[in-house]
Order: C-alpha cells, then structure tokens, then sequence
C-alpha cells in the first residue's frame, strides 16, 4: 500500500562556515533526507518512517554513510513527482569535501530529482569534468549580466550622479575584474 504522495517536495541547506555540522557532507546529506521525509506527513508507525529510524540510528557517528544517504534519499525521492535540491554556500565546505558535495548532489539530478548548487566559487565548481554539459552555466552570460547591472547602477544611483564617467568606467572596470562571473 502506497502511502502519501505529495507532488513537489523541497529540500535546501545552507553550507555556513560558521557552524561545524553545516558545512560537512554528512550533514548537508541528512538535512534533505529529513526534509524530504518530513514532507511526506508520515505517521511515527508508518512502514518508512520506521526503516528510516532505523537507517538514521546505523548511520550516527559513520561518516562513511554518505552512499546509504544518497540510496535513500534516491528512494524518497521516488514517493515525489518532482524534487527540488538546492544547497547554497558550498564553497563553504572544507577542503575538498565542497567537491565532494557538489559530486554527491549532482549525481542525484535525474528523472524526478533537480539540484542547484549556489556558490561565490562558481567558475572552480564548473571546472569538475564530470558535469553534463546542461548543467554548466555560461560564465560569459553571467559577467555580461554583471556588467548590464553595473551599467544601470552607475547611471540611475543618486551616490554615483556626479561623478564623471571616466571615474563610472574605472569602478565598472575594477568591479568586472573581481567579480570572476558572480554577484
């Protein structure tokens, strides 16, 4: 017997340096899972709110469950007709496990499964070979973006009205060259 099937869940982290717990993938992994299975309305008796006590009572203190994790939020994936990941931050992650998220969570996207990552460290995220060319945003497009929202700012903010346009080009100048395709 099914039970519920709610038609669109959404999960989302936030990888904040500032706390420990937020920023390691083992963490960023049972936040969707929890979200997701929260979003099932399940009762505490029901056949999957049981088997995931249990899965998350044999993961605790196992950093190395992150593929059980990827299994099972795979798998509660499946009760949706659509779900929505998006973890923000990833360039928070420690060392290389920002990589590891990123891997981990695009190897969810599927059939029923879409994944938006948000990090300040875009360009070194698209730099992972294994990424499918659809999921790889047009860094061109997004400094010319940036460049269009300058040029708008520069001409319409009352704090730049009297500043010659030879100072209006060097602040656009400078801030393109930082800006490495993001806001």
């Amino acid at each position: 017997m099914r039970e519920s099937r709610p038609e669109t869940a959404v999960a989302y982290f936030y990888c904040d340096n500032n706390f420990a717990e937020k920023k390691l993938p083992i963490f960023v992994l049972g936040s969707i899972l929890r979200q997701l299975y929260s979003q099932l309305r399940l009762h505490d008796g029901s056949p999957i709110a049981r088997k995931l006590k249990k899965f998350r009572a044999s993961c605790i203190g196992k950093p190395d469950c992150q593929t059980e994790m990827i299994a099972e939020i795979m798998q509660m994936a499946g009760y949706f007709t659509q779900v929505y990941i998006v973890v923000d931050g990833v360039e928070e992650c420690p060392g290389g496990s920002s990589l590891e998220v990123v891997q981990k969570l695009f190897g969810l996207a599927g059939r029923n499964v879409n994944v938006l990552l948000n990090s300040l460290a875009l360009w070194a995220i698209f730099q992972i070979a294994a990424f499918p060319p659809e999921l790889r945003m047009d860094l061109i497009a997004v400094q010319q973006d940036i460049s269009t929202y300058l040029d708008h700012c520069l001409a319409t903010d009352l704090r730049f009205q009297n500043c010659r346009e030879e100072v209006k080009k060097e602040i656009k100048d400078k801030v393109l060259a930082i800006s490495h395709s993001r806001y």
